[in-house]
């Protein structure tokens, strides 16, 4: 059937499997300590009784990869989901008597989560080779507890002389018996069932605290060096308050919610930070920097129609999470993001609910300010300060270093990045591993760091861990697992960026291949945001400058996630810029069917590389090139939600063909991108970049 029509096949199984109701029984296993469920099942069963808990929520493993967060229980449907019709489903003999060739490393992590974590196996007979092949596994944590139960029916003798023999605890029952037991086992509701289900006892780390017993403190020079700002510094009071504090806080009075955007390092989370815990708000006020989905629709549920003031670090990374909380009828919600960031989802949010404020620009009145509250020990004397005032910056960050005495934290590891490469190489690889993960947002698990340094023990990799301390912070949200302390970020962007800028392609270049090679992508946390970034064309310039290198890197990433378009669509822009345009206009292609043409991004990178591909080339049919390229874009901008992307992509080709022709259609695109621009700047007046591609564009229209 599958062969002759997959579709009506995949169509029947997904309203087969189905679950439209279950017995009551079921919710008892709501009342085990549940880490993950792994099944061969297709159907929803274990996501609806999942649902019902008030203490948890699922995290679905195959989009979201692993879940760190204590509440999140991991869902990993190994033979397919109805959910997700599109992926396929594993039926079949040969496909089920392959599956563990074809994936290996899925059935790798869950040898290693079997060896973590006790298992239960309920209704299923261990016929296939991949399971039998995990429970064999050689692999071993070193405090592995591998504890195994199995439920069977009425089983023989010999059936428990067998399991008995590979490891496991026999439990003879039916289902039924098995489930109705489960409340009489206290041991296994200790730490589950809560007094008090509610935002504040099961989100304690994204709590906004209140005083600063508990926190961390520091000299506050350390932020004014460049280290990202924490609660104490915040609490302290002690740094200087923009003029875009009155405008959040007034944003946040209003009926709107808030977006904060702004260039690296301006300010936004500090901005954010200080809002949250000075602004008088009668109400639970928290702060998270990951959410997809699950977990927002989790805390949805939690939060009720209480008052609520929620922060999103990164919020664009999941547009539909951060407006499942603005939905919330109590609810105000801030966002964080990059200017760029924000750009791309921009056409998602309404402005008459929405107030955007870019933070980017300093002004005048802050200067003065924010000199002053630079401690004495590390502020520059007042004729470097005067001499310093007739230079621009880009950020807030960079305008306290002009004014800051010795090494900052970016300047710190440009020695210390290339000592570490000679001395300790698999301490740097260390390190660059996690700077990669933070530039992808997302963690470093210690899952993540154990597969990709598959030759060493655990401990060597905990010990690697721990000497390298001093550059690295736990993940926030891994507080709140109480054993399990897992997540790592380098201790600030400015400190990840400085990590990949200083060292060498080579390393650099080896540690992407063997987060490829070794990595399993169901173990990464926040696998949907890493998918996203982890293969930008500018991160695998820096790595390949060799156009041959980058393909063969793109070629492999795309057997590493071969659903992920973006992947060749990355692939085709980094090819076009190292002058490869066949291959280039050949991945593109490959990316525009298998999103059957409707993504206006991949259309939109498409006629960015061919109008690269002919702008040095002076024939006539090069030309006319140049303008289907143009064709393209104007199509995009009509038809897409996203027209500032398009605009500003048709701004910038249009200037560029003007000073190649010089002819009248040329001046005819300028005059169509100046139009645009004006559309757009007043709908989005905080976009800085088109604020300067119309004042350039409108200087040559002046000049012509």
């Amino acid at each position: 059937m599958e062969r002759k029509n997959r579709t009506n096949l995949y169509d029947y199984l997904t309203e087969r499997f189905h679950v439209k109701s279950f017995d009551d029984c079921y919710l008892n296993l709501n009342l085990i300590n549940l880490k993950g469920v792994y099944t061969t099942n297709i159907d929803d069963l274990v996501p609806q009784i999942i649902e019902k808990n008030p203490s948890r929520y699922v995290n679905e493993q195959n989009v979201n990869g692993a879940c760190a967060n204590e509440q999140g229980v991991n869902y990993l449907p190994l033979h397919g989901f109805i959910k997700y019709p599109e992926n396929g489903y594993v039926f079949s003999v040969e496909k089920i008597a392959s599956i563990y060739n074809q994936a290996p490393r899925i059935w790798s992590y869950l040898s290693l989560a079997m060896e973590k974590y006790p298992t239960i196996f309920i209704g299923y007979g261990l016929n296939d080779t991949g399971v039998i092949e995990s429970i064999m596994s050689q692999q071993t944590f070193s405090n592995a507890q591998k504890a195994m139960w199995i439920v069977l029916y009425k089983p023989s003798q010999d059936d428990i002389d067998y399991f008995e023999g590979i490891g496991f605890n026999i439990i003879i029952a039916d289902t039924k018996d098995f489930l109705d037991e489960i409340p009489k086992m206290s041991d296994w509701e200790k730490g589950v069932r809560h007094k008090n289900n509610t935002i504040e006892t099961l989100f304690p780390a994204n709590i906004i605290p209140k005083d600063s017993r508990g926190l961390t403190q520091r000299p506050i020079e350390e932020f004014y060096r460049g280290m990202p700002p924490n609660w104490a510094d915040i609490l302290r009071n002690v740094i200087y308050k923009t003029a875009f504090y009155r405008e959040i806080e007034n944003s946040v009075y209003s009926k709107k919610h808030t977006i904060i955007i702004g260039a690296p390092i301006s300010g936004k989370t500090t901005l954010a930070m200080q809002v949250g815990e000075f602004i008088n708000f009668d109400g639970v006020k928290l702060m998270f920097n990951d959410l997809n989905v699950n977990k927002a629709e989790y805390i949805s549920k939690l939060v009720g129609r209480q008052k609520v003031l929620i922060i999103v670090e990164n919020f664009s990374d999941d547009v539909d999470a951060f407006m499942v909380l603005k939905a919330m009828p109590n609810a105000k919600v801030i966002g964080i993001d990059r200017s760029h960031y924000f750009a791309i989802v921009s056409h998602k949010f309404n402005q008459k609910e929405f107030d955007i404020i870019n933070v980017t620009e300093l002004k005048d009145q802050d200067i003065q300010g924010i000199i002053d509250t630079i401690p004495e020990g590390i502020r520059r004397g007042e004729r470097e300060i005067k001499r310093n005032r007739e230079k621009s910056d880009k950020s807030i960050f960079e305008f306290v270093i002009r004014h800051v005495k010795g090494q900052t934290i970016k300047n710190r590891y440009h020695d210390f990045i290339t000592k570490l490469e000679t001395e300790n190489p698999d301490l740097a690889e260390f390190l660059v591993l996690c700077a990669y993960m933070h530039v992808s947002r997302v963690p470093l698990s210690m899952e993540v760091a154990y597969s990709y340094f598959n030759d060493k023990s655990y401990c060597e990799v905990i010990e690697m861990r721990k000497r390298l301390s001093d550059f690295l912070q736990e993940d926030d949200e891994e507080e709140l697992a109480t054993n399990n302390v897992d997540g790592y970020r380098p201790r600030s962007s400015i400190v990840a960026d400085a990590i990949l800028e200083y060292t060498s392609k080579d390393l650099l270049s080896e540690v992407m291949w063997n987060v490829l090679n070794n990595v399993n992508y169901i173990s990464i946390c926040n696998y949907n945001k890493f998918r996203r970034w982890a293969f930008d064309k500018a991160l695998v310039m820096r790595a390949f400058p060799k156009w041959k290198e980058g393909k063969e890197f793109y070629e492999e990433a795309f057997l590493f996630d071969n659903r992920n378009p973006y992947i060749l669509q990355q692939g085709a822009l980094y090819l076009s810029a190292k002058k490869q345009f066949n291959d280039a206009f050949d991945w593109i292609d490959k990316a525009k069917t298998m999103t059957n043409d409707r993504q206006f991004s991949i259309r939109n990178s498409h006629a960015v590389i061919l109008f690269d591909a002919n702008y040095e080339v002076t024939t006539k049919e090069s030309e006319s090139l140049m303008d289907n390229s143009m064709e393209i874009l104007h199509k995009c901008y009509n038809d897409d939600k996203r027209r500032t992307f398009h605009a500003k992509t048709y701004a910038d080709q249009a200037l560029r063909y003007f000073r190649k022709y010089h002819n009248d259609k040329a001046k005819s695109y300028l005059e169509q991108a100046k139009t645009w621009l004006s559309d757009e700047l007043v709908e989005n007046s905080w976009e800085y970049e088109l604020k300067s591609l119309y004042s350039r564009v409108c200087e040559t229209l002046t000049n012509a």
